[in-house]
């Protein structure tokens, strides 16, 4: 798991108070600059253990 993108996830979730879901956060961290796929942050967050 890449604890980079794990850390904006957990931030961008934060953020948006639990409502960003995974188009909008996969445009979040490519705005971020990471390289992440469209499958990549629903994956992440559920290892990471951010529940939605």
């Amino acid at each position: 798991m890449d604890m980079k993108v794990l850390a904006h996830i957990r931030e961008q979730y934060r953020l948006s108070l639990g409502s960003y879901g995974r188009p909008r956060m996969t445009m979040e961290l490519k705005e971020a600059g990471l390289d992440v796929g469209e499958r990549q942050p629903p994956r992440i967050r559920s290892q990471g253990g951010i529940v939605k």
